[in-house]
């Protein structure tokens, strides 16, 4: 969309790393993960990442996108796998390669 493109949402910006590096903005608790602490992501759900996006001011939309490729479980409704724009663009850094997919 026009905002996207013109880099004029504030709240899809915030997403990108402040050195410029592309890489996207991860909740604090990675940080204790990656210590070796003994942590396990919450799941949110929509009210809490509304509630994420405005407390550090990005777009909840965008950042679950960002944490696609490290998620273990994904829920998706079943036109994102067959839909192929769908499957490219929301899911393109999914590895399907040693996926279970289960249909309900």
């Amino acid at each position: 969309n026009k905002l996207q493109k013109g880099r004029k949402c504030l709240y899809r910006n915030n997403l990108e790393d402040k050195s410029g590096k592309g890489e996207c903005w991860k909740p604090p608790t990675k940080d204790k993960q990656a210590a070796g602490a003994d942590y396990e992501q919450p799941v949110l759900d929509m009210e809490d990442l509304v509630t994420v996006g405005r407390q550090h001011k990005v777009c909840p939309f965008y950042h679950t996108r960002s944490l696609l490729k490290d998620a273990e479980l994904i829920f998706v409704p079943y036109n994102y796998l067959f839909d192929r724009d769908a499957r490219e663009t929301t899911l393109g850094e999914v590895d399907f390669a040693n996926a279970v997919l289960i249909f309900d």
